[in-house]
């Protein structure tokens, strides 16, 4: 978190730097919720595949919703990378 707020100057438009100085400078804003925040940051951009509960799917936002609203993903949310990252990253792995 102390990257962001390290910055020289400010990105308005960037969500990424809004939560984190969000979360630095909001005692209500607590490492859940900015969790959350980067949770749905990440599906926007296609990064993650999330399972808002046990009994839903797995929702990526090329298919379902483009946006994930923050206060949907709940301590029971679990998340994975997209398949085609996951691919992307073993590929870059092959040091070979």
């Amino acid at each position: 978190m102390q990257f962001c707020r390290a910055t020289s100057h400010k990105l308005d438009g960037d969500p990424i730097y809004k939560t984190c100085d969000k979360y630095m400078d909001n005692e209500q804003f607590g490492s859940k919720l900015a969790l959350a925040a980067f949770v749905s940051l990440a599906y926007q951009c296609g990064a993650i595949g999330v399972k808002l509960s046990e009994d839903t799917e797995y929702l990526y936002s090329h298919i379902d919703d483009p946006l994930l609203r923050d206060e949907l993903i709940g301590s029971g949310a679990k998340f994975r990378l997209h398949p085609m990252l996951w691919g992307a990253f073993k590929k870059t792995n092959d040091i070979s």
